[in-house]
Order: structure tokens, then sequence, then C-alpha cells
């Protein structure tokens, strides 16, 4: 099953790239909504190859998934592969310059089964594909208002720091 969505970005495409790529805050904001996650190769350099094992809680039981960064290019693409018990997820950030101060990132999921029982799970997620868009499309779009609003404070504290002056 795939959903893919697009959001235009108010920020350049460096800072927006720096945002999504920066795996310790995403580490962090999972931790803060009660998810563990585990370093797998324990290095602090992020690049293709870099690992998580993830574990929460969803509809009561406790589900394991590990995640893996695939690939990387720069202000281009982030590629993450997931695989849980039974199923296996492939996601792609792409990242396109619109103007100077505007990025749009298209974020698509793509959702393989690796079982019979996941199939059958996988088909009734299908019959709520709009529902389930909406959802994605939603959280996409907050993710990027995020990230335009952290820019304008950036600018904004720029601004204030320049018409203070150099400090002596």
């Amino acid at each position: 099953m795939r959903l893919s969505t697009s959001q235009e970005v108010e920020a350049p495409i460096r800072f927006v790239w720096r945002q999504l790529s920066d795996f310790g805050n995403w580490e962090r904001a999972a931790s803060q909504r009660g998810v563990t996650v585990r370093r797998l190769d324990g290095t602090p350099e992020e690049g293709p190859g870099t690992g998580w094992l993830v574990r929460f809680d969803y509809h009561g039981r406790m589900r394991e998934v590990e995640m893996r960064l695939v690939g990387m290019e720069a202000d281009q693409k982030l590629l993450m592969e997931a695989t849980g018990h039974s199923l296996r997820a492939d996601l792609t950030l792409a990242f396109l310059e619109l103007a100077p101060r505007r990025t749009r990132v298209t974020v698509t999921s793509d959702v393989k089964a690796l079982t019979l029982p996941s199939r059958v799970f996988l088909q009734s997620l299908r019959l709520a594909q709009g529902t389930l868009q909406e959802k994605f499309d939603g959280r996409i779009k907050g993710f990027a208002a995020e990230i335009g609003r952290r820019w304008q404070a950036r600018r904004k504290a720029a601004a204030a720091a320049a018409a203070k002056g150099p400090q002596a």
C-alpha cells in the first residue's frame, strides 16, 4: 500500500534538509512520545547503514521495528527502510527547491506484507485508504508548518542580533 504527499515549506532547502535529516532530534521526539529508540550501529555519524531498533505500543501490544537509513543525497533525498515482524515499509523524502526560501518536500511510504495475516491486514487498510491518506497528509503538513515556524524564528533571532550590533 502506497501513501504519498507533497507539502511546500516556507524555508530554504538546506534548512529543511538539516531539520529532516537530524536523526538525533527524531530520536528525542520519539522518546518524548513513549517510544523506545536504540541505535544499532553505536556510532554518532549518520549515513547509509545507520539503524535503529524502535519499540512502541500499538493497540495494546508492544511492536518492534528495525529502521535503516538506506540512502541519502544531501539536499535532495532520504531513503529509509523499516522492517517489523510481518511488514516492510520503504519511506522516501524528496526535496525540491522552488525558490530561495521555498522548498517542496514529497514523502512517499510504501508498505508491503511479509506474511499472509499481514496481507489480510493491509487489504483491510486499503479499504480505509482515503482516511489514511488524509491523516498522512495532515501529519506531513504539520511537519512542514513546524519547519517553517522554526525558520521564521531563526530569521527573527538573526535580525534581532544584527540590530543589536557587535558586542564588545
